[in-house]
């Protein structure tokens, strides 16, 4: 929880809420693209004082989507890299077990 609170108050600085988009620099800007918050912010700045539809703000809904497919193809992997690890796990442990019997 406590690491939620820290890199809040980072995300709301790095998104250009807070602070004017154009002076933050461009490396702190790439790296805000990385987080969901940052395009959802400005999008959602955008249709609440602007007016603006949902064509308006297409790059940072396209944007979010892009995230959304590759957040999710990461957690896949890593969750089947988690599998085959305790699979191994599991079947060295029952070939252990399995040896272990064969020598009472």
């Amino acid at each position: 929880m406590l690491v939620l609170v820290f890199t809040s108050v980072i995300l709301l600085f790095i998104s250009g809420v807070s602070w004017p988009k154009e002076n933050i620099p461009a490396f702190w800007r790439a790296l805000g693209c990385l987080f969901p918050s940052t395009p959802g912010i400005q999008g959602f700045i955008r249709i609440n004082t602007s007016g603006a539809t949902l064509s308006e703000v297409a790059n940072e809904y396209q944007l979010l989507w892009i995230q959304t497919g590759i957040y999710f193809i990461t957690a896949g992997l890593i969750y089947r890299f988690q599998i085959i690890r305790s699979r191994k796990r599991l079947l060295k442990q029952y070939n252990y077990m399995k040896q272990k019997r064969t020598l009472k």
